[in-house]
């Protein structure tokens, strides 16, 4: 059996357990799980993920191969909880979901699957930004896109980069005057600005979320 058959018969195992730990007779706290209770779930496992990536001795690779399997589970566990919902109200089964990523993929790769050339990484990110356009019209903001409840940190910073690529600011002058110059220092820096707020009583999560949502609507 070649790799890639190996994959598919666990892959095809895996669902398949899955099913069983969701149907009668199956596990009882799985058969009670829904989209809203796994979500903390999801949550954590992704969390895990960069923990075991950035381990301490570096990336700790037998932690990364558990946590993405637990990765996986959540993604064949809702998979498993929508195709329980009628197709007509939005149901679907995990058939679908590699179906639509399978497609997905080609589609943005035309460099790849198709006759289209790309020379650099930037080249591909330039195409993959304008086909996402075509396929997503609803989104007609600049900034329209981002997840709203992404962490205040990875909130800013992906506003600040679809915010850049759309001319609307440049994060070189709003971070001038800065004196870090490296992860560490940052790192230390951010550290000091938390420490902070919290000896003014004030939540930094809070008050850097508001402030991106602010530039977002600026710009909305």
């Amino acid at each position: 059996m070649t790799q890639l058959e190996n994959a598919g018969s666990q892959f095809q195992r895996l669902v398949t357990i899955m099913d069983t730990l969701r149907s009668p007779g199956g596990c009882p706290w799985d058969g009670e799980q829904t989209h809203e209770s796994l979500l903390r779930y999801l949550i954590e496992e992704a969390y895990e993920v960069v923990e075991a990536i950035e381990a301490p001795a570096g990336i700790d690779r037998a932690l990364l191969k558990e946590e993405l399997g637990d990765v996986l589970l959540q993604v064949v566990f809702h998979s498993r909880v929508a195709e329980e919902t009628p197709a007509e109200q939005g149901g679907f089964d995990i058939v679908q979901v590699l179906t639509a990523l399978n497609d997905k993929l080609e589609r943005r790769h035309p460099h790849v699957f198709g006759d289209e050339e790309a020379v650099t990484g930037d080249d591909v990110l330039t195409r993959w930004d304008e086909l996402k356009k075509k396929e997503k019209p609803e989104r007609t903001g600049p900034l329209d896109g981002i997840p709203p409840h992404l962490p205040a940190l990875a909130l800013a910073e992906k506003t600040l980069s679809k915010a850049s690529k759309a001319g609307l600011l440049d994060p070189e002058e709003m971070g001038a005057g800065t004196s870090f110059t490296t992860e560490e220092e940052l790192g230390e820096h951010l550290l000091t600005l938390v420490a902070a707020a919290k000896s003014r009583g004030l939540d930094a999560e809070r008050a850097l979320r508001s402030a991106t949502r602010k530039l977002i609507d600026q710009h909305s």
